[in-house]
């Protein structure tokens, strides 16, 4: 344990025949920390439906690294790997993980990644920690002054992360900030593939949506997917988002590569069409009748924006009136 890192248990997972530590800090109350403390396999498996697509040699950057399943899970498989992290207290947490596997070609930035450089306002919150921005209406946690750094200028200054080959982003609400300054990275052919969040509670903090984040994407010259994660006699697959569709969940994760036929030719499985009306309404009435208030208020307002899908389920109609007493 590094002398700067909160008190934390470490837990070692053997994964596809190798050793990997990460750290759930004594305090913390999140679902991903008790998991950890768990040693549940399960917060990994994201990271295993997609690291076969990953090209050898590669760098990954872990952009929101929390704790570094992510990072520690793709070094494992010998990527060197990059972690951003603002979060002063995670940072620890990550140089204690990696001194913890004895890892080498493990960086940990601790910046807040977004269109440029200079100083931020973060809220420390676990795995929640987040910039502040003008539509945040509270903060829970740490507020503290950070370092921002725009992508594009960091990977001018560090020639030797090159090539990138995968990006892990989940930034609670920011991502679009984080691509406006990676523009040059993202921009060619051969730009890295991305599994990015899209959290429909967050974007709104910045004045965006989970549309607005895959249009930027799709510009981009990204195709967006979803993931069927592997289950007992069923391979991961991966099916096509509509940019412009409703997003049923507050949350999605989107796998997106620039090259679907190369993606084939990988041996990725890939739906022919996006899921139906039917698993859309599912979706929706799952995050209508959510515990979760900000579930709630995400669909809520998503919908305003979405009349068709309303006037065309009954179901989604009456749980949004019944909603709204």
């Amino acid at each position: 344990m590094t002398d700067d890192a909160p008190a934390a248990r470490a837990v070692r997972y053997s994964i596809e025949g190798r050793n990997v530590i990460v750290l759930a800090a004594d305090d913390a109350t999140d679902s991903i920390s008790n998991s950890i403390r768990h040693r549940d396999p399960s917060v990994f498996l994201e990271f295993r439906d997609v690291a076969p697509f990953v090209p050898p040699g590669t760098s990954v950057l872990d952009i929101g690294a929390h704790v570094g399943l992510a990072s520690a899970y793709f070094r494992s498989r010998g990527h060197r790997v990059v972690s951003f992290e603002a979060s002063p207290a995670n940072a620890a947490l990550l140089r204690a993980a990696r001194a913890a596997n004895g890892f080498d070609r493990w960086t940990i930035v601790e910046a807040a990644v977004s269109d440029r450089g200079g100083t931020l306002q973060f809220v420390s919150d676990g795995p929640e920690g987040h910039i502040i921005a003008g539509g945040d209406p509270a903060s829970e946690g740490t507020v503290t002054s950070v370092e921002a750094i725009a992508l594009d200028t960091w990977l001018d200054r560090t020639p030797e992360a090159q090539p990138v080959g995968f990006i892990k982003m989940d930034i609670e609400g920011a991502e679009l900030r984080a691509i406006a300054g990676a523009q040059r990275l993202l921009s060619g052919p051969d730009a890295p593939a991305l599994f990015i969040e899209s959290n429909g509670h967050c974007l709104h903090w910045f004045g965006e949506t989970p549309a607005t984040l895959a249009t930027a994407l799709t510009r981009l010259g990204y195709h967006l997917f979803g993931v069927r994660s592997k289950r007992p006699l069923r391979p991961t697959s991966f099916y096509p988002i509509d940019p412009q569709a409703l997003q049923g969940r507050v949350c999605v994760n989107y796998f997106c590569v620039k090259d679907v036929a190369a993606f084939r030719a990988q041996g990725a499985r890939i739906s022919a069409a996006p899921p139906g009306s039917a698993q859309l309404e599912r979706d929706v009435l799952r995050t209508i009748n959510s515990d979760n208030p900000h579930e709630r208020t995400y669909i809520q307002r998503a919908l305003a924006d979405y009349p068709d899908v309303v006037a065309a389920h009954p179901r989604i109609r009456l749980a949004l009136e019944r909603s709204r007493r």
